[in-house]
């Protein structure tokens, strides 16, 4: 089937099961800990970077731009 690539910009358009699954061991990687990130930075705009592999979470990257002056946190692609 091949990979597939989404980006999202709502964090609840995630799938929770699948996000903790890929990030399982990864210290707050978890999608309930990227809430809290994303709730305590109102000025910021995150676009998750999602790739599929089939129907099956493989990948992701998280983009977070400054409302006001543009891209300014990034986290690595996994």
């Amino acid at each position: 089937m091949g990979y597939q690539t989404k980006i999202v910009k709502c964090i609840d358009d995630i799938d929770v099961v699948e996000w903790d699954r890929l990030n399982a061991g990864v210290p707050f990687g978890t999608l309930r800990w990227v809430r809290l990130a994303v709730d305590a930075n109102p000025g910021f705009q995150p676009y998750f970077i999602l790739l599929y592999d089939g129907s099956t979470l493989a990948g992701r990257a998280i983009a977070a731009f400054n409302k006001h002056h543009g891209m300014s946190i990034s986290s690595p692609v996994k």
